[in-house]
């Protein structure tokens, strides 16, 4: 997960850092939660006055919550096109930690945040546009399970995530509408540009996939050189509509529940997350 370019780099606070405040804190006080409201609410300014200070004043605060011994901010840059960002900081308001903060059985407090604070929003918005773009269809229109992928020609990620679901696909489990981007490589475009204009776009993305070079971050079908004007459209409208809903990640999952909330998941899912996550997915589009 990353950051606005508008935000200033952040020094991300080592392990031996934050247990040294925690301890030093429990020591003075009993415990993190004994402080007085008054003290709270300094240790609250003293963090905001930290990430002003970290950010140069180019990030505003939108929303704070709190995890354990960290309290937590959700910001946003005030350049044009900023994504949200998470950062955190100790109870103290002393040390800032930006980056994936995980917990001692190595859960992402950072992803937990973004996916109850980030994600609903950004999964609404998506879905509410998702009409606007062109895509590669995999798997049966009657697949119980719908869902749509963002993903780029050239990236491993996307590649492991076409590898993982592919079995759903065959066995008819599965629909998924693979949305092409072209920003990892000069040759994404071109590849993108193969895929959307052959005569059959679900074999050519197949043959991108089935001949993907992991090694070299390379997809397995040949760049279209001379891309015609309809396609280039089309490539445009799908980056569009990746910068307007400010995905920095690939794959990116968008669906609806069964209920027909939007949802959406960033990153690549481990076997067990994603058997989860396709069982809450519904039926439609």
């Amino acid at each position: 997960m990353k950051l606005s370019t508008a935000l200033v780099s952040m020094v991300i606070v080592g392990a031996i850092c934050i247990g040294g405040t925690a301890f030093y804190f429990q020591k003075q006080n009993g415990n993190l939660n004994s402080a007085s409201s008054a003290t709270s609410v300094n240790y609250a300014v003293a963090a905001k006055n930290l990430i002003a200070k970290a950010t140069g004043g180019r990030a505003v605060v939108l929303q704070t919550f709190t995890d354990g011994p960290f309290q937590g901010f959700i910001l946003k840059g005030t350049e044009a096109n900023s994504p949200e960002g998470i950062l955190f900081t100790d109870q103290t308001g002393q040390y800032l930690i930006s980056g994936n903060l995980m917990d001692s059985q190595l859960k992402s407090l950072t992803q937990k945040a973004f996916d109850q604070y980030i994600s609903p929003g950004k999964a609404k918005a998506a879905w509410a546009t998702v009409n606007t773009v062109s895509y590669v269809s995999m798997g049966s229109d009657s697949a119980p399970h719908k869902l749509y992928v963002v993903a780029d020609p050239n990236c491993v990620f996307c590649h492991q995530f076409y590898e993982n679901s592919k079995s759903y696909v065959d066995s008819g489990q599965l629909q998924i509408r693979w949305i092409l981007g072209a920003f990892l490589k000069d040759s994404s475009k071109g590849r993108t540009a193969a895929i959307l204009s052959a005569k059959d776009p679900a074999a050519a993305f197949v043959q991108n996939e089935k001949g993907f070079i992991d090694a070299s971050e390379e997809g397995g079908i040949a760049p279209l050189s001379n891309i015609p004007p309809a396609i280039t459209a089309e490539i445009k409208a799908n980056m569009d509509f990746m910068i307007k809903n400010q995905f920095m990640q690939t794959p990116t999952l968008i669906y609806q529940n069964e209920s027909g909330t939007p949802m959406m998941y960033t990153g690549l899912p481990d076997t067990a997350q994603f058997k989860a996550l396709m069982n809450s997915m519904g039926s439609s589009f």
